[in-house]
């Protein structure tokens, strides 16, 4: 037993026993283990669209990088929480309720772990951007002087440095997905 607090005038104690049976209880763990599964799905397809994206924003093509600014535009900037209820209420009412969307549109999970997929994609587009844009262009030029394939250059050169660069603020963002979830 801990020492006793007094609280508004009371006396008050730290019960251990009721403590644990409330955190081992279905009333914490099935609910814990969700927002665990939603934060691993969501932030791994996040980064899965993320790096495709990230490509489209460095193209130098308008067919491509405009259309990838419109979303991180859209994504980015509008409330998450209004994202969500879009994606579970909104996209219903917006398409007239077709019975293909059934199963995002009536299934709270699936809606929520879409739209953060969604958002998480537009964040990690600018994480995998940036982490792409920071390799030096006299790497790319030496690699090339030295005989590499450009898949070789991808593997040996771009791939390891970009993921030393992103690895920092990806985990930063698994920990705002899960807090995210909740």
């Amino acid at each position: 037993m801990l020492p006793a607090v007094v609280v508004f005038g009371h006396l008050a104690t730290f019960d251990v026993g009721a403590f644990q049976k409330y955190l081992f209880s279905d009333l914490f763990v099935a609910p814990f283990l969700l927002v665990v599964a939603i934060t691993l799905v969501a932030q791994t397809a996040g980064i899965i669209l993320g790096f495709p994206l990230a490509l489209g924003r460095i193209s130098r093509n308008p067919l491509i990088h405009l259309p990838v600014d419109l979303y991180l535009y859209i994504w980015r900037g509008t409330p998450l929480l209004l994202q969500i209820a879009f994606m579970y209420d909104g996209l219903a009412e917006l398409l007239n309720n077709p019975p293909t969307l059934y199963f995002i549109t009536q299934n709270a999970v699936v809606a929520g772990t879409l739209a953060l997929t969604l958002n998480e994609a537009a964040y990690m587009t600018e994480i995998i951007r940036s982490g792409l844009q920071a390799i030096d262009p006299g790497q790319y030029d030496a690699s090339r002087a030295l005989g590499m394939t450009p898949w070789q250059i991808a593997r040996r050169i771009v791939i390891p440095q970009t993921l030393r660069i992103s690895l920092p603020p990806t985990v930063n963002e698994y920990i705002n997905m899960s807090k995210n979830t909740s």
